[in-house]
């Protein structure tokens, strides 16, 4: 259906009736769209829309009631869910000394869920108490505690990658934000820019492409797989591709307008919709950029997804 038939599909399907909406992660700040989506929802009394966002703009924009401001994990449930995630169910009984290890790296996360997540992940399976502590004492919480940026700490899991998987992880930055990863897809971007490293000349790219996907999301650095289609499908949390772009910054760009200023070492750039997108910036944009390996272009599509330029 064209958008003018579903938006009146929509009104007939809400009709009189009562319902709750999520709108999970909102970033769109752009009031006018908001007030175009909001005519569409003409149900009965008592119809909710609950909106999740870390946007207070945003929350300003949605909101005609008080922004709930969530606090952070409580430490009790901090502390299961990072041991749900280091060990297999009931063998941290068996490991009392790494769990006291444990409670000092939960009260460095600060309650914050995919921290806690994706450093369990990390120490899954290892059993020396060395490398527990090493991860306790890591001089990347000063770091955070310093610039108070979550995704400092990310750098602790990030630095346990192979040098092969932390290419192929960085690249993931050339996607924006909140994107549906295609499985076969994302091994094809990694295979054209040859970041897998073949250990066994028998094995196939794309088998060695599997093992990589499997090793990210053991540790937590990609969520939300669904294989109910053909091709299996994912996502990276928004905090987990902030630091993609941080460890990429050097190499990976997403371009927004071609007044954009990037670095002069910028090899891969994903180019996005501009309003001045006219041949004489785009001329002056290209001309700036020098060498450049990789130009990716979005896909105007129902799931948002990216294609190999």
């Amino acid at each position: 259906m064209n958008l003018e038939k579903l938006q009146k599909a929509l009104l007939v399907c809400l009709n009189a009736k009562k319902y709750l909406l999520v709108l999970d992660d909102v970033w769109n700040g752009d009031s006018r769209k908001w007030v175009k989506l909001k005519q569409l929802f003409a149900g009965a009394v008592g119809s909710k829309i609950v909106v999740t966002t870390r946007s207070s703009q945003v929350a300003k924009i949605t909101g005609t009631s008080t922004p709930l401001h969530l606090e952070a994990l409580h430490y009790e449930k901090s502390l299961s869910l990072f041991l749900k995630f280091a060990f297999k169910k009931g063998e941290e009984k068996q490991c009392p000394n790494l769990v006291d290890i444990g409670e000092g790296i939960v009260k460095k996360c600060k309650r914050v869920p995919l921290v806690v997540k994706t450093l369990g992940s990390m120490l899954f399976s290892k059993t020396s108490e060395q490398e527990w502590k090493l991860v306790r004492d890591s001089e990347t919480w000063e770091l955070m505690e310093k610039d108070n940026e979550t995704v400092s700490v990310l750098k602790l899991s990030y630095d346990q990658l192979s040098p092969p998987l932390k290419q192929c992880f960085a690249y993931c930055s050339l996607f924006p934000k909140d994107v549906v990863f295609y499985e076969v897809r994302l091994i094809a971007f990694w295979m054209a820019h040859g970041l897998l490293e073949y250990s066994n000349k028998n094995e196939s790219p794309k088998n060695i492409g599997r093992r990589y996907l499997n090793d990210l999301f053991s540790r937590s650095f990609f969520q939300d797989y669904d294989d109910i289609s053909i091709f299996g499908t994912f996502k990276m949390h928004d905090l987990l591709h902030d630091f993609a772009s941080f460890v990429a910054k050097n190499e990976c760009c997403i371009v927004n307008s071609f007044e954009q200023n990037i670095g002069p070492g910028i090899r891969h750039v994903c180019l996005v919709y501009s309003d001045d997108s006219s041949d004489e910036n785009a001329s002056k944009f290209f001309n700036k950029i020098g060498y450049l390996c990789t130009l990716e272009f979005p896909i105007c599509s129902e799931v948002p997804t990216f294609a190999d330029a």
